[in-house]
């Protein structure tokens, strides 16, 4: 109790463009908040060769928004700006380039629903585009296109009752409160569609160890790999990077393929990890005395 009356939480990026971390961590350069806010959830993307990281932004005393941070050609951090707040918390913001648009999907389990969120100039004019879901408790939602369907990974809570298949109230969804044990998957021919079917075996995955998505599926030699939350120590403490073995409309199989561990010194948790050619990203956690600000 000492240790939280004195210190203070705060997330922060750490990127590298290595093509993966070192054990040390040695090849990882921090992205610093400035005063009392955090920065979680990195998303990258590229714009004009410029590195974009789109982030949950947190201060104290408010609701997260969701803000941007323009890296130079050393990664060093060029400017930041908001970009998307509503009346309720956000963070997560899964981005998604499809058809010439960019998307994002970001956490909003207060509003009760999953909404997309179309750019109209970038990077901080976003429309909203489409409900993906309403009536639920969600967290971190993630798509990933498979096989020629478009899977929905999320953790859910508890949620209004069901009325079908049909995005509100979705069947097969009742999960614990706590979202950090419970994965459900869902599957739809549309990246924006209103209606998800649920995966017959929701949960597919009731583990605390690596239940919640911790950013975007990715490939790398013909495997299929999602990054992982582990949450058994504390919320966020590691990232478990998971092989799903077999992904289909019956089945559903997945192992854990490496684990990314807080360094001692560095960082006490990190949720996020994600890749794009030339760049990796994550978060990581430190506890920071009050009387620094």
């Amino acid at each position: 109790m000492a240790v939280r009356r004195f210190t203070w939480s705060q997330w922060r990026p750490l990127v590298t463009m290595d093509a993966c971390i070192a054990p040390d961590w040695s090849n990882l350069s921090v992205l610093q908040p400035p005063d009392r806010r955090s920065w979680a959830d990195p998303f990258p993307v590229r714009r004009d060769h410029t590195w974009n990281l789109f982030v949950e932004e947190k201060l104290p005393g408010a609701p997260g928004h969701i803000a941007v941070l323009e890296l130079d050609a050393t990664l060093q951090l060029r400017r930041t700006q908001p970009v998307l707040r509503q009346p309720f918390h956000l963070s997560y913001p899964f981005l998604l380039e499809h058809d010439g648009g960019l998307y994002m999907i970001p956490e909003a389990g207060a509003s009760g629903r999953i909404d997309a969120y179309r750019c109209e100039r970038f990077p901080d004019q976003w429309r909203p585009h489409a409900t993906l879901m309403d009536n639920v408790r969600a967290s971190d939602p993630t798509l990933c296109a498979y096989a020629g369907r478009w899977w929905l990974f999320v953790t859910m809570g508890a949620h209004l009752p069901a009325t079908g298949a049909s995005g509100h109230g979705p069947p097969g969804t009742s999960a614990s409160p706590d979202t950090r044990e419970h994965l459900y998957l869902f599957y739809s021919d549309s990246p924006f569609s209103p209606t998800w079917t649920p995966h017959p075996m929701n949960p597919v995955v009731e583990d605390r160890r690596c239940a919640r998505p911790a950013g975007n599926l990715y490939t790398m030699d013909g495997a299929l790999y999602r990054p992982a939350q582990d949450c058994t120590r504390r919320y966020g403490y590691a990232i478990r990077i998971q092989r799903v073995t077999c992904l289909n409309t019956r089945e559903y199989v997945e192992e854990e393929a490496t684990c990314i561990l807080p360094r001692r010194g560095h960082a006490r948790a990190i949720h996020t990890f994600n890749q794009q050619p030339g760049l990796i990203v994550v978060d990581a956690k430190r506890r920071r005395p009050r009387l620094c600000g």
